[in-house]
């Protein structure tokens, strides 16, 4: 079972004026990007051209929050606007985080679920003090029949630990979008946009203690490392490139068919600094993803529906070396080891009531994810198929003027089925928290998995 617990409070401003009616409808602005509908549709927004319609109001806020899942936990505190001027729409945010990541095992590198399966570890792991900062900008602007935009965003992560073995990981990822979009048959935007992704890390383990250093491992799949390094190579550094592009079809009115299309392709290289900055292996992962909805906004009651699909597909290669000559290993070849494909399908409806100053929405969405992982040797191959239903209730309160209280309540029950097929032949099972069995040719059949609960509470004011 996982629980989690998020308490959050904002001081919102209206940007021209404080008049008690304008903050009032600064809320309503707010309250309705928090509806559920725009949640049904988030994918569209993905176009810096099209978020200009986002909300009809700008608006100013900043944020505190705080953050606990299980033994996890964080706070954070931001600030964020929203600006109309003339024609034109300036975005613009900053945050900073603070947390903890409790007892990592295995893993002594940021952004695993970027990097996998190239990651730095050893068997020790313990607690990771995490700090993040991350700004961002946007400009779009349109005329009757064209809308133009783009967007640039930095994220920088900081995490380390104060008893051996004493990673010290920063990390850095820039991305910048340019999106245009024409209006068609004068209710529907038709837009496209292409996104660039720019990722560096650098990882440095260092030992004190006088008892000695433990080993650390390259990892290069779910049971396996790169086992002539191993022990070696304490400083990493991972580089990579993201490029993207995506179709996007909105409703000027906000009701009606929201569609959106959108692919990637990223690559990285992971380099052993210590080691004549020697390439060690390198990864390239495939997205595409896909997303319809139809909403129906209304002061009385409000509805929508969606469906969604998302793949991936990922390869590693491993470069091969020979001897090293004056600390340098020439690289004599590489090959294609290991390969991860997933598909995700997803449905939500959602229904919802307006009544004076108070909103109520249920949604639910069932989902069902293929997820097959392989490595070539020590061969390697497991296959999943799950179910995952989730519901999600939210209430909000205009309880007085300029005061806008938000909670909203979620269960996930992951997986409710589970099938998974695993086939393995002569490995050492190091994760040792991967499901599947360890015998060559086996199924395992799980009737249930976890329950998972999510409470937020918000106030803004």
């Amino acid at each position: 079972m996982k629980k989690a617990l998020i308490l959050s409070t904002a001081l919102l401003c209206g940007v021209a004026a404080n008049a008690a009616g304008r903050a009032d409808s600064l809320l309503q602005a707010v309250e309705y990007s928090n509806s559920g509908l725009w949640l049904m549709a988030d994918a569209v927004f993905d176009n810096v051209a099209i978020d200009q319609w986002r909300l009809p109001l700008g608006y100013t806020a900043v944020n505190g929050s705080y953050n606990r899942r299980e033994r996890d936990y964080s706070w954070q505190g931001s600030a964020s606007t929203y600006t109309h001027y003339r024609s034109s729409t300036l975005c613009g945010g900053a945050a900073y985080s603070n947390g903890k990541r409790r007892n990592m095992p295995w893993c002594e590198t940021t952004d695993p679920e970027l990097l996998y399966p190239y990651l730095l570890a050893d068997t020790v792991g313990g607690d990771l003090n995490s700090e993040i900062y991350t700004f961002s900008g946007s400009y779009a602007d349109h005329s009757d029949r064209w809308a133009w935009g783009a967007s640039l965003a930095y994220k920088a992560t900081l995490e380390y630990r104060s008893v051996d073995p004493r990673p010290r990981n920063v990390a850095g990822c820039l991305d910048a979008s340019a999106a245009i979009a024409y209006r068609l048959f004068d209710n529907y935007w038709l837009g496209g946009d292409l996104t660039f992704r720019r990722y560096t890390q650098s990882n440095d383990i260092e030992f004190k203690s006088e008892m000695g250093i433990d080993k650390i491992y390259h990892l290069t799949g779910p049971e396996s490392h790169y086992a002539r390094f191993a022990g070696v190579g304490l400083s990493t550094h991972y580089r990579g490139y993201r490029y993207g592009g995506g179709l996007t079809l909105y409703p000027a009115s906000g009701r009606g068919f929201f569609i959106r299309a959108a692919t990637s392709r990223f690559s990285f290289d992971n380099i052993i600094t210590d080691l004549n900055k020697l390439p060690m292996a390198s990864a390239t992962h495939y997205t595409f993803e896909a997303m319809a909805s139809y909403l129906h906004p209304g002061e009385g009651f409000f509805w929508g529906a969606n469906a969604r699909l998302q793949t991936a597909r990922r390869h590693g290669t491993e470069n091969i070396f020979g001897d090293a000559s004056s600390g340098v290993y020439p690289q004599i070849g590489s090959l294609q080891m290991y390969s991860h494909n997933s598909t995700t399908l997803s449905a939500s409806v959602l229904g919802g009531i307006c009544s004076g100053r108070s909103q109520l929405w249920l949604r639910l969405t069932p989902g069902y994810s293929y997820e097959s992982t392989a490595y070539r040797s020590p061969r390697y191959y497991q296959s999943r198929r799950s179910f995952t239903p989730r519901a999600e209730l939210s209430w909000s309160d205009r309880m007085v003027p300029c005061w806008l209280f938000m909670a909203r309540a979620a269960y996930e029950r992951t997986p409710l089925y589970s099938h998974v097929y695993s086939m393995r032949a002569g490995a050492a099972y190091m994760l040792g928290q991967r499901l599947g069995l360890s015998v060559d040719g086996c199924t395992d059949f799980m009737p249930s998995g976890r329950k998972n609960y999510t409470i937020s509470l918000g106030l803004i004011f």
